[in-house]
């Protein structure tokens, strides 16, 4: 082998090898050449509720009821049933009711009237709401317990299963998010991810760099409700698919011309 064929096969090499560090820097979560991490402290992360947001509440008390009307529903009267010998009692229950916050970041609670819950967690309007129902007298043991249910978000572009998710909890991460939908495609944009997300009036665009590793520290890591993820396509599968409407205009014409031929040639 001659030098100058040497030289050729070192330049195929070496273009080769970056061409490979190049497509791994684009598919690469949480890129870092540190070692040590920091790590980060999300134990009091918890979502906050907003205006259009569907609560449900649900009191429960030794005595259900006295519960019973901040549950917003009717319950029997307690009476004793004999039926064939064996003595039944109808007992009480209890089932969450919903509560829409308005677009002033209120719900009309029973006997507390309106409330501005907008900005608090689930938590803390647990804790307002029993220290209301204990302290005034209504339900001397009350106990609360408040979930948001409408805990929604979308990922739309380039991943393998797009579409409306719901998820629980409080610490949901945007990462989660597209494991829930089979990750990006090759296709997917890792540094140009688009979240828009609901700020009472405002809605918020931020892009997402996911080979940042930064990305675990932002206000953005944890999803939150009807949040919208969107996934942009890289330069290759927009040039792909140029070069696919391309090939099937070629292909029409081609055909076109032939039929075009082979009717003259008939004639």
């Amino acid at each position: 082998m001659d030098m100058r064929s040497n030289i050729v096969l070192i330049f195929i090499v070496i273009t080769l090898f970056l061409s490979a560090c190049k497509s791994r820097e684009k598919v690469v979560y949480m890129q870092s050449d540190e070692t040590d991490w920091t790590t980060i402290d999300t134990a009091n992360y918890c979502i906050t509720i907003k205006p259009g947001d569907q609560l449900n509440i649900l009191v429960t008390s030794q005595r259900p009821e006295l519960a019973a009307p901040f549950n917003m529903q009717a319950f029997p009267r307690p009476a004793s049933v004999a039926n064939g010998g064996t003595l039944q009692t109808v007992s009480y229950g209890g089932v969450p009711h919903t509560f829409d916050v308005d677009p002033e970041g209120k719900i009309f609670y029973p006997y507390l009237g309106p409330f501005t819950i907008a900005g608090m967690n689930r938590y803390e309007v647990q804790d307002s709401i029993q220290r209301f129902l204990r302290n005034q007298g209504y339900v001397n043991d009350a106990m609360v317990n408040v979930s948001i249910t409408n805990l929604h978000y979308s990922v739309l572009g380039d991943v393998k299963n797009p579409g409306q998710k719901t998820f629980s909890g409080d610490r949901f991460t945007i990462i989660n998010a597209l494991a829930t939908v089979s990750d990006m495609t090759e296709y997917g944009e890792r540094y140009n991810v688009k979240l828009v997300r609901q700020d009472g009036a405002n809605t918020i665009v931020k892009q997402i760099d996911f080979r940042d590793p930064a990305l675990l520290t932002s206000p953005y890591y944890y999803v939150e409700q009807n949040d919208i993820i969107y996934v942009e396509p890289n330069h290759a599968k927009a040039h792909n698919r140029d070069m696919s409407s391309l090939n099937s205009f070629s292909v029409s014409i081609t055909n076109l011309l032939l039929r075009i031929t082979n009717l003259l040639i008939s004639l």
